[in-house]
């Protein structure tokens, strides 16, 4: 039953793509990128060529689908190259079994892979919740020598120690059942795949509700992420606070006050420990403000994007 609501969800997600009465998808181009032990990068390219690359990174059991609103986005898209990744383990990329698979290095080198094949210079990364992980993960293997900024949206550079403790334990009911005390719901549903699970997730990732095709989407983004891919993304959490002092570039955050997931405390602490007031707090708005609040939130995006001028390319040759 499991296999067969991954199923349906993976069909309702292509529908997504070829339909752009659905998403208005029809000016993206979608491509495949090799990414760490040749594990394909599903992404979606779109806006202005020649104008600042940015790349936008989905959380846990999200989907370059989630990105819809700015992808879609005139104002963005005027001034910005788009570029939208499929994380391993989601959405139309690759997903491998191993634990192993889905280590800080390999998250790191798919984002690498990515900026080498689209010949991407300078960009800004977007970090969406665990895109956020996946971008310090990037920073910890490459540095961000790199990069010309850095945009934290509901994903700070690390979680609080008792949210990371509380992703790591066993959902009560589930085989090897943990002793531990039960998890919060909302990362108990990370470990299953029911539709009914997923409903409640979708409920707890917002404040503002959605309207029906970021509904869809969310939906059929967490049933087409298996349960083994979760298991192990949070069997390799890893503390990254280290990491702060290691940004070195124009850094912001951005985050609804309501977010139950994440609270805006540890991005407050975060741009604290970077020494950056670029902080943008959404009163009433949950851990999605891309599609709770999309037309506040592309505004902010962009205003951000300009701020942070691309720094120069390196010479050919």
């Amino acid at each position: 039953m499991m296999y067969a609501k991954q199923f349906i969800a993976l069909l309702t997600l292509v529908s997504l793509a070829c339909s752009p009465i659905s998403t208005d998808a029809a000016d993206w181009q979608l491509d495949t990128v090799e990414g760490a032990g040749g594990v394909p990068i599903a992404t979606a390219d779109t806006g202005n060529r020649d104008g600042v690359p940015v790349v936008l990174l989905h959380g846990l059991s999200g989907s370059l689908y989630d990105w819809h609103h700015q992808l879609n986005s005139a104002a963005l898209g005027d001034i910005a190259r788009l570029i939208a990744v499929d994380l391993r383990g989601h959405g139309a990329s690759g997903k491998p079994w191993a634990i192993s698979d889905y280590e800080s290095a390999d998250f790191a080198e798919d984002l690498a892979a990515v900026m080498r094949a689209k010949k991407l210079c300078k960009p800004i990364l977007v970090g969406w919740s665990y895109g956020g992980r996946v971008i310090t993960s990037y920073v910890r293997h490459f540095g961000t020598g790199g990069l010309s900024g850095i945009i934290f949206v509901a994903g700070p550079i690390s979680f609080d120690p008792k949210t990371q403790s509380a992703l790591m334990r066993s959902p009560k009911g589930s085989k090897g059942r943990s002793k531990q005390p039960a998890a919060d719901p909302v990362v108990t549903a990370a470990m299953h795949n029911s539709l009914d699970w997923a409903r409640q997730v979708t409920e707890r990732y917002v404040a503002t509700p959605l309207d029906e095709v970021s509904r869809d989407i969310v939906l059929a983004s967490h049933l087409a992420t298996p349960r083994y891919v979760r298991r192990a993304i949070f069997a390799n959490l890893r503390p990254v606070d280290e990491l702060a002092r290691a940004i070195v570039i124009p850094t912001a955050f951005i985050h609804g006050k309501k977010d139950v997931i994440i609270p805006v405390a540890r991005s407050l602490a975060n741009a604290a420990v970077l020494g950056t007031n670029a902080v943008i707090q959404y009163e009433g708005v949950g851990h999605s403000p891309p599609l709770e609040i999309p037309a506040q939130f592309n505004q902010d995006l962009v205003t951000s994007i300009s701020r942070m001028q691309q720094q120069p390319c390196p010479s050919p040759g």
